[in-house]
């Protein structure tokens, strides 16, 4: 396998990395479908890539370069779909977005003595 190839196959990991950012742009209250469709379609996007980057490289005994890099950008893909699923939460609890917390908890309350 050439050296551009690898290239090739980080750049499009890159992109489908990045694109989770623009997935989190959406409104998590009024577009919740189509941002747990947008992130589970980029994950299995990068499970398919995996796959093929497994049957291109040749078969070593440790873990490549590369292989890492496609590891490391699922934390990144795993973190735009807990976003997705913890605004899915708050919305059907009821709850502030960013704390997972009730609403009511997050109120500042009189002080009574």
């Amino acid at each position: 396998m050439l050296r551009s190839d690898y290239y090739n196959i980080a750049i499009a990991q890159m992109a489908m990395t990045t694109l989770v950012s623009g997935v989190w742009a959406l409104d998590p209250v009024e577009d919740l479908a189509d941002r747990i469709a947008s992130d589970f379609t980029l994950v299995l996007a990068s499970v398919a890539m995996k796959f093929v980057v497994a049957q291109t490289l040749p078969p070593v005994s440790y873990v490549t370069l590369l292989e890492r890099y496609i590891n490391f950008t699922f934390f990144f893909l795993g973190l735009g779909e807990r976003s997705a699923l913890a605004a899915a939460a708050a919305v059907l609890l009821k709850t502030d977005v960013l704390l997972l917390t009730p609403a009511a908890v997050t109120q500042p309350r009189p002080c009574t003595q």
